[in-house]
């Protein structure tokens, strides 16, 4: 009995084994290609190293304190673009009234090594509008990859009053937090207080 002669395959069928095997391998260059996305888009985007190299606080008068941080901001992996600037304590201390337990830090200053909480009341509040021209919007900052930017962040805030009674500003608990891109960087320090300040106003 003759075997049977295999059918060569028509122009048609091979043409759709082509298309198949195109399809195929469209598919897993597009799967290549995601990944590539997304590495470039999570895993290569910049990360941020925050550090507190001084932080200096003083009792003005009862409830009312002037401030000096020295902030180091770093990226690695890519550019980083700040969100915001937060002071924090762990408990509500910022007032005077509706006490709350942080405060934005809107604006950053070149980095001094000058101590401005050294000035008196008056010299202080005349030196930081000088600086606001200087300054830089926290939000949208931006930070190079492989550089490094220090800052200045110098403000006047006053603690929370209960019935005519100022409340002392705690010297540990607090943290500065630094949102970029949906993170968070908290760096807890503890304030050193100005030799200077107004006794009693700490706790």
């Amino acid at each position: 009995m003759t075997a049977p002669v295999p059918t060569p395959p028509s122009a048609h069928d091979t043409f759709d084994t082509i298309r198949t095997v195109a399809a195929f391998g469209g598919f897993g260059l597009g799967i290549v290609n995601l990944g590539i996305s997304l590495y470039r888009d999570f895993w290569r985007k910049g990360r941020l190293l925050v550090a507190v190299d001084s932080a200096v606080a003083k009792a003005v008068e009862q409830g009312l304190y002037d401030f000096q941080v020295i902030l180091r901001l770093e990226a690695t992996d890519g550019d980083v673009f700040l969100h915001s600037v937060t002071l924090r304590h762990t408990e509500n201390v910022f007032g005077p009234y509706s006490a709350r337990k942080n405060v934005a830090l809107n604006k950053v200053y070149p980095y001094t090594a000058r101590s401005l909480v050294d000035l008196p009341k008056e010299e202080f509040e005349k030196e930081v509008r000088g600086l606001n021209d200087k300054g830089s919007y926290v939000r949208d900052l931006q930070i190079k990859k492989d550089s490094q930017l220090t800052v200045t962040i110098v403000d006047r805030l006053e603690s929370e009053n209960v019935m005519g009674d100022w409340q002392e500003w705690p010297i540990t608990g607090w943290s500065i937090d630094v949102m970029y891109r949906g993170r968070t960087v908290t760096v807890p320090f503890t304030w050193e207080i100005h030799p200077k300040s107004a006794l009693g106003n700490f706790k």
